[in-house]
């Protein structure tokens, strides 16, 4: 998942790419649109992490996260 990678780069730009509301036409009816971070977040609370931005920064943490992760139907 490049979700790691990008969070252990030091482009601001990358990062803000990342966790940034999309914007757009201001005028649209319905809900907002989500956010990339959003639904890893959600992915996340499936596997029981609420800090996978810290757990990012460690590689092993992060590997250790998406093996939880991948055996989870759904994620």
């Amino acid at each position: 998942m490049g979700a790691g990678h990008v969070m252990r780069m030091e482009d601001y730009h990358a990062k803000k790419v990342l966790c940034t509301k999309p914007g757009g036409n201001g005028d649209r009816r319905g809900r907002p649109k989500l956010r990339w971070c959003d639904e890893l977040e959600e992915d996340f609370a499936q596997v029981d992490c609420r800090n996978w931005r810290t757990n990012a920064q460690s590689r092993e943490k992060w590997q250790k996260l998406m093996e939880e992760g991948q055996s989870h139907p759904g994620i």
